[in-house]
């Protein structure tokens, strides 16, 4: 895994304990810019960790 992704998937674990119901795939769009697909790779990836 390169710093990069590694720095995101940081940076999505805090968006999601920052808020009582997690963050929705919309935020984390809004906060990585990406599309569907690398949207529904970090959720794959969080999900892998938690």
């Amino acid at each position: 895994m390169s710093f990069q992704k590694a720095a995101d998937l940081l940076r999505l674990a805090e968006l999601a304990t920052a808020r009582y119901q997690g963050v929705s795939l919309a935020e984390i769009e809004a906060e990585f810019g990406s599309t569907a697909a690398p949207r529904s790779r970090r959720c794959v990836a969080f999900r892998a960790i938690i």
